[in-house]
C-alpha cells in the first residue's frame, strides 16, 4: 500500500464512439475532442511512472470511459459501487475482473436498497466525503461506505440536482487541500 495520494497504477478505458450518447448534462460531447483528451490524459498518467490499465472501448456503456464511478478504493480495499443509473449497472463486472485479477480486495454492496456511485466519493486521508445526489447516490449507499471503511469517518453532503456527481465541484488536490467550485453547486 503507498501513501496517501501516491499511486501506482490507473486504470482507464478507451473512449467508446457511443459516447456521445452518454449521461451528459453540459455540452454535447465531440468524439474526436473527447478521444484526444484520452491520449493526452493516458499519455500524463504514464509519464507520471503509473501502470496504466487500458480497459478496451465498450460501445454499449457509453460512460464507461468514467471508471471512477463502479469502484471507489480506499487503502487497497475497492468497493464495488452498485452505480444509480440503470444502463450503467453492468460496467462493475469489468472492473471488478480486472481488480481481482491485480489482487485488490473487492467488497460488495449487499443492501438492495443502496446506490452508489464512486463519482460521488472523494477520500480525504482522514475522511470519506459522499454526496447524496438525485439519482447516483442515496443514504444506503453511504451506510455501505461506512460498513466497508469503519476505520474513517463518512460524512454526506447534499449534492445540488443540476449537478451530476459531488465531483463536480470538488476534488482533493494534494494531501489537505481541497478544490471547492465557486459556482453556486460549490457553495
Amino acid at each position: 500500500m503507498s501513501a496517501y495520494g501516491q499511486y501506482s497504477h490507473a486504470l482507464v478505458c478507451r473512449v467508446p464512439n457511443s459516447i456521445v450518447n452518454a449521461q451528459n448534462i453540459g455540452d454535447p460531447i465531440k468524439l474526436d475532442e473527447a478521444v484526444e483528451q484520452h491520449n493526452n490524459y493516458v499519455n500524463t498518467l504514464k509519464a507520471c511512472g503509473l501502470t496504466v490499465i487500458e480497459l478496451p472501448a465498450d460501445e454499449q456503456f457509453p460512460d464507461s470511459v468514467y471508471v471512477e464511478d463502479p469502484v471507489v478504493i480506499i487503502d487497497g480495499v475497492a468497493l464495488i459501487c452498485k452505480i444509480g443509473h440503470p444502463t450503467r449497472e453492468d460496467e462493475v463486472i469489468r472492473v471488478r475482473k480486472v481488480l481481482r485479477e491485480l489482487g485488490v480486495p473487492c467488497l460488495e454492496i449487499t443492501d438492495p436498497k443502496a446506490v452508489l456511485d464512486g463519482g460521488d466519493v472523494r477520500f480525504t486521508g482522514r475522511e470519506i466525503l459522499v454526496g447524496i445526489s438525485k439519482d447516483r447516490t442515496n443514504y444506503c449507499g453511504v451506510k455501505a461506505l461506512e460498513k466497508a471503511f469503519p476505520q474513517y469517518p463518512v460524512v454526506a453532503v447534499r449534492v445540488p440536482d443540476n449537478l451530476l456527481h459531488f465531483t463536480g465541484c470538488m476534488s482533493m488536490v494534494g494531501p489537505d487541500v481541497m478544490c471547492i467550485s465557486s459556482t453556486p453547486e460549490g457553495q
